[in-house]
């Protein structure tokens, strides 16, 4: 299928040359106005906010739902031919893209099954009072998908795949859950699984996060898992400190949130006992999910203090414009039914 894609860098803010006198709003200087929450069928949502608008996706239990922030109104689309919603995450304005549950398992007779659900691209049309969506495969590989540059990178076993509008895909080499720069020419990989069983590898279940920042230009994070990259060109990560065990989660040892400045700066730990780190769009911080199960805002400069903006909530993820935090809020007495909290902001730039 072909996608109309419309770049999402556009909201991406280089807080760079002219931005270097403007006052930065910092952790202390986020205020919460109001706040929202929807209702969910599933344990991992794995919402994802449209890059223009307040639209929001997630999983639904048969299918996927939308959420309109604001207008209150939610709506849930069945699953057609069984195939399941998971890690939705938009192309552009109107459309998104989603994988199946899983990216491989290994048969009874000890085979790797690699995941033949593909992705699947759903156009969406909101009118202002409800949407309507259509459906049509992207492609038969691939999982977890990313976006950048009018492309999708998506996980197919030990392979990471790019794949174009038209739907041809072609191969990025071995490696995990590639992170691919929206901005820039960058991208990021495992060289381990680390969140699903390491079927193919012999070495430490934790590996390395590998950083390219261009062609020939790599750095490496011992334990670095889920990359992101900073609207100026940087780069957070978190650092798994052990190899988990294998019948537990990933975080188990505890884990540090990290920044990397640029390919020649060394990693500086911005967050201790953290994970989910997930930059603002245009200041210079970070929303973090806490260890003990809040989220926090640090700041890329750690002599920043750091403040609990909720004390419940985990994978918080910033709207387009930065005003909006949303994050899964796990009840314990429903815990097949995690909420999707979405906190309305005041950001206040500090003083000089």
């Amino acid at each position: 299928m072909m996608f109309p894609f419309r770049s999402l860098a556009l909201a991406a803010v280089v807080l760079s040359s002219g931005c270097a006198a403007r006052p930065v709003v910092k952790p202390d200087g986020v205020t919460i106005i109001r706040s929202y929450r929807f209702e969910t069928t599933v344990a991992d949502p794995q919402p994802a906010w449209n890059p223009t608008t307040y639209l929001v996706v997630a999983r639904h239990q048969n299918g996927f739902a939308l959420y309109q922030e604001g207008a209150g109104r939610q709506e849930f689309f069945a699953a057609e031919d069984n195939r399941q919603t998971y890690s939705p995450v938009w192309l552009n304005r109107d459309q998104f893209v989603f994988g199946g549950p899983r990216n491989a398992t290994r048969g009874a007779d000890g085979r790797i099954l690699n995941s033949t659900d593909g992705l699947t691209v759903v156009g969406v049309v909101d009118d202002g009072r409800r949407c309507s969506v259509t459906r049509a495969p992207l492609s038969t590989r691939g999982n977890r998908p990313r976006v950048a540059h009018e492309e999708v990178y998506a996980q197919t076993g030990r392979t990471m795949v790019v794949i174009d509008r038209f739907g041809a895909i072609r191969d990025a080499g071995e490696g995990f859950w590639a992170e691919p720069q929206a901005n820039g020419p960058g991208v990021a990989w495992q060289e381990a699984p680390v969140i699903e069983p390491d079927l193919w590898t012999a070495q430490s279940p934790r590996g390395r996060l590998v950083v390219r920042w261009k062609p020939g230009v790599v750095s490496f994070v011992p334990g670095g898992v889920q990359p992101r990259w900073t609207p100026a060109g940087g780069l957070v990560c978190s650092v798994v400190r052990a190899d988990p065990p294998a019948d537990r989660p990933w975080w188990t040892p505890g884990t540090d949130v990290v920044y990397l400045a640029g390919p020649d700066a060394e990693p500086v730990v911005i967050a201790r006992d953290a994970r989910d780190p997930a930059p603002h769009p245009t200041e210079p911080m970070v929303a973090v999910t806490a260890r003990d199960g809040g989220v926090r805002l640090v700041a890329y400069d750690p002599q920043v203090p750091s403040r609990i903006l909720v004390t419940q909530g985990r994978t918080p993820q910033w709207s387009h414009d930065g005003l909006r935090l949303l994050a899964e809020e796990p009840q314990p007495t429903r815990p097949e039914a995690t909420l999707v909290r979405v906190q309305v902001l005041k950001l206040t730039p500090a003083v000089p």
